[in-house]
């Protein structure tokens, strides 16, 4: 059905076309140049030309693409606009950095201040370890005690015990999401400081 609609559409085109007194031009497969006031719908998917009474082409028909060409066409489009959003990114990326830097110097301070911070409640945070896993050992002594004596351990000592364990192990989960957090501003300022000096070059 759709392909006669197709046609359909083509033999209006021509109607309207020698109607005006253009002809159309067209090369076939041999290679030989053709111009005439009519043309078959098998030729004219191909592509053609229309041109006046002087020949002079007054427009372009492109052939009809194939399935797989549309598709290979709208995935170049995809890259295209993906290409153009990551240099958009980029083009916003350096004027930040021209912003925020005069010196080479000010991004490795910068840097190194950022990396203080973190090393620091790293720190902090090791301690805080370190103290729980005292306690910890205290509660597990006790309970090793009832065990011993077959006594009950009393439910505030599980609680506090099991608060315990779950503090160190947020601490613990909270000191590597820091330790990543630490190698990615590494690398993003070892990369700001590359692009610094390639804008600087510009």
């Amino acid at each position: 059905m759709k392909s006669y609609n197709l046609v359909f559409i083509f033999f209006l085109l021509f109607a309207c076309v020698a109607k005006s007194g253009n002809l159309y031009k067209w090369t076939d497969k041999e290679g030989k140049v053709h111009i005439s006031d009519t043309i078959p719908s098998s030729v004219a998917v191909g592509g053609y030309d229309i041109i006046n009474q002087d020949g002079k082409v007054i427009d372009k028909i492109e052939r009809v693409k194939s399935a797989r060409e549309l598709e290979l066409d709208n995935q170049n489009k995809l890259k295209q606009v993906d290409q153009q959003r990551t240099a958009n990114i980029q083009k916003r990326r350096d004027q930040q950095i021209l912003s925020l830097y005069t010196t080479e110097h000010d991004i490795t301070e910068r840097k190194t201040n950022q990396l203080n911070i973190i090393n620091q409640s790293i720190s902090i945070l090791e301690k805080n370890i370190d103290s729980n896993k005292l306690v910890i050992e205290k509660y597990e002594a006790q309970i090793a005690d009832y065990n011993s004596k077959n006594k009950p351990i009393p439910l505030e000592l599980t609680n506090d015990y099991n608060t315990i364990k779950k503090d160190i192990k947020y601490r613990t989960e909270k000191i590597d999401s820091m330790k990543l957090e630490y190698k990615n501003i590494e690398k993003r300022f070892e990369e700001d400081l590359i692009r610094f000096k390639q804008l600087k070059k510009q």
